[in-house]
């Protein structure tokens, strides 16, 4: 809460809508943040996700954050 400044909580969910591609919102005690996922069919590990950080520009911080991950598999041989 508070901008870090105060304890607080977060809540968050997230659904599938496609087999590729998910949504999901979250409430971090101050702001919403609202987000995409996209898994592309041709490339098995690799997730590109966007997400708009306080959507709705509450506080005066509102940004978009964008990731994309790479994920091996059996990296540790298990």
């Amino acid at each position: 809460r508070n901008l870090g400044k105060d304890d607080g909580v977060f809540f968050g969910a997230g659904i599938g809508l496609t087999e590729t591609i998910g949504a999901s919102a979250a409430w971090n005690g101050d702001n919403v943040t609202l987000g995409t996922a996209f898994r592309p069919r041709t490339l098995d590990n690799v997730s590109i996700a966007v997400a708009l950080e306080d959507a709705f520009d509450e506080d005066g911080i509102q940004r978009l954050s964008f990731s994309v991950s790479w994920f091996g598999r059996d990296i540790f041989r298990r």
